[in-house]
C-alpha cells in the first residue's frame, strides 16, 4: 500500500490511532489523508480530547518510526469541530524527525497560541530540511512567533518552497519562496 485518502469520513478518535498503529512500518507508505476525521473542539469533554491527543500521538509515533516513508502527511483539522490543539507542537516534533517527509497539512486545528507549538515549529522549519510545502493556517500562532519560526526557514531549509499561514491579526497568506525577501523586510 503506498497511500490513504480518507479525509472527510468520520474515523474518530480511536480509529485514527488504530489505523496509524496498523501503518506504522509499511516500507512504501508515501501519502496519508485523513483531515478531519478526529472531532474535538474546545467545548468536547476532557475525554474526548484526550482521545484526540492519543490519536495525534499515534500518527507522530508513525512519522518517527525507523522505516517512515511517507511524503505526504494532510491532518487538517477545523477549529471548531476538528480541532487538536493539545497535539499540536509533539506533532510538529514528530514530524521534523521523518527525513521523507516533503508536504505537511496540519492546519486548523488552533493550537499556536503556546510555547511548546511555536518552539516546535521553529524547531520543524529548522530541522525537516526535506519538507517543501507546510500548511499551518488557522492555528492562531501569534505574528511574533511566526515571524521568528519564518526568520529560521530562511536560514536554515533552503527546499522549503511555500508556507501557508494564519498570523492572528493579519490574516491568511502564502509565503513562497519568490516572495519571501518582500515579508522579511
Amino acid at each position: 500500500m503506498s497511500g490513504l485518502e480518507a479525509h472527510d469520513n468520520g474515523f474518530g478518535a480511536h480509529a485514527v490511532a488504530t489505523l496509524a498503529a496498523a501503518l506504522t512500518g509499511l516500507p512504501r507508505l508515501s501519502h496519508i489523508g485523513l483531515a478531519r476525521n478526529v472531532s474535538s473542539s474546545p467545548s468536547s469533554d476532557p475525554g474526548a480530547r484526550a482521545e484526540a491527543a492519543a490519536a495525534f500521538a499515534a500518527l507522530a509515533a508513525l512519522l518517527t518510526h525507523s522505516g517512515c516513508a511517507v511524503r505526504t502527511l494532510e491532518l487538517g483539522g477545523h477549529p471548531t469541530t476538528h480541532a487538536v490543539p493539545s497535539a499540536l507542537a509533539s506533532l510538529l516534533l514528530a514530524a521534523a524527525a521523518c527525513p521523507t517527509l516533503t508536504s505537511l497539512d496540519v492546519s486548523g486545528h488552533g493550537g499556536g497560541g503556546t510555547l511548546a507549538a511555536s518552539d516546535a515549529l521553529a524547531h520543524l522549519l529548522r530541522n525537516a530540511t526535506a519538507l517543501r510545502t507546510l500548511s499551518i493556517h488557522r492555528n492562531a500562532f501569534p505574528a511574533a512567533a511566526l515571524g521568528r519560526a519564518l526568520r529560521v526557514w530562511r536560514r536554515r531549509n533552503l527546499r522549503l518552497r511555500a508556507v501557508s499561514l494564519f498570523a492572528r491579526g493579519r490574516g491568511v497568506a502564502t509565503i513562497s519562496l519568490e516572495h519571501e525577501a518582500s515579508f522579511f523586510r
